[in-house]
């Protein structure tokens, strides 16, 4: 088993019962052994858009929102790869940050200095307490995947179909996985 680390995809195994996780793509925003981890699942869009909980009528249109988990779905989060034009927030990857200071996004929203390559936004996150997620990797319940920065950023429409593609890039034995159907009796 590979250790869990910031920056990393956990991509739901096929047969992973939780329906909160149920072919689902995570991003690992912090890791932590003695602290537990903290990510945002990246297919579960929801059928509201940012502007539909703000209370601004000039923030465009085109930010949809996703479900980043099962915790604290009161809560807006937020991963971009504008570290210069927000302050403030938490370094993932590359030039991957979660979070910043809002009143930061709010203006570059406004003034159409960001697009849906550059920021996503989460209702709620995703969280495992200390060597809850290494257990669940060790009892195969996640696969472990290199994030590409362009994979946060997808609008995904397909929750099925980006959890099928990011699989199958792991090679010729997950691309077989990725073809399972979600009940066996559908087989």
């Amino acid at each position: 088993m590979t250790r869990p680390e910031r920056g990393q995809l956990l991509i739901a195994d096929p047969f992973l019962a939780d329906p909160n996780f149920r072919r689902s793509i995570v991003m690992i925003c912090q890791y932590s052994a003695k602290e537990g981890t903290f990510g945002v699942v990246l297919n579960q869009p929801l059928p509201v858009k940012l502007k539909d909980i703000l209370d601004d009528p000039n923030i465009p249109d085109e930010y949809r929102l996703y479900r980043g988990g099962p915790v604290e779905n009161n809560r807006l989060f937020f991963i971009h790869r504008v570290p210069d034009l927000i302050r403030g927030g938490l370094h993932i990857k590359d030039k991957l940050n979660l979070g910043g200071r809002f009143e930061d996004v709010k203006l570059l929203l406004t003034g159409k200095i960001l697009s849906t390559k550059t920021i996503k936004f989460f209702v709620g996150y995703s969280g495992w307490a200390p060597g809850q997620l290494e257990a669940e990797i060790r009892n195969g319940g996640w696969i472990l995947e290199s994030a590409v920065p362009d994979d946060i950023f997808l609008d995904v429409t397909n929750e099925a179909r980006y959890w099928k593609s990011i699989l199958a890039r792991k090679g010729k034995a997950f691309e077989m996985l990725s073809k399972f159907p979600q009940s066996p009796f559908q087989n």
